[in-house]
């Protein structure tokens, strides 16, 4: 029974470190961590595509013509700054035809794009059914089974 616990504690290992690789996560500490995020929209085509990277640095102000990444809601979002009102900022896709309706502020801003990883995260997208399907089917499960539930 030992040695079926240790395999599947070894294989729950292996698992989450599959996810942890391809799950990248953007950490609202723009000042003590580098946010990495992947591009799934066409909204800023044709400087970023769908399935890029982008890492973001942390400023304390923005210009007009800055990429940033920023929360709206659950979603973040990478887009354009067109405009700067004291603290608030207008942001638009480069392939919108309208700035978006929130005008995002230093608070939910993760940071300027400062570096493109081109299409490396497109294996990210595909395998985020995968993922989600291993973490509620699989890990789950698991841990249910190994704290003998």
């Amino acid at each position: 029974m030992d040695s079926e616990k240790e395999i599947l504690i070894y294989a729950i290992a292996i698992i989450a470190v599959f996810i942890i690789l391809f799950t990248f996560s953007s950490i609202k500490t723009p000042h003590l961590l580098t946010p990495i995020a992947v591009v799934s929209s066409w909204s800023m085509e044709p400087v970023l595509h769908i399935g890029d990277i982008v890492i973001v640095t942390g400023q304390e102000n923005y210009t007009p013509g800055d990429i940033v990444l920023y929360y709206s809601g659950q979603d973040i979002i990478v887009h354009r700054i067109i405009k700067t009102q004291g603290y608030n900022y207008t942001v638009k896709g480069d392939a919108n035809p309208v700035p978006d309706p929130i005008q995002p502020t230093n608070d939910i801003i993760l940071g300027k794009v400062e570096v493109v990883v081109p299409y490396i995260g497109s294996l990210r997208l595909m395998l985020n059914p995968l993922i989600e399907y291993i973490q509620k089917y699989i890990i789950k499960p698991l841990l249910e089974f190994l704290r003998g539930g």
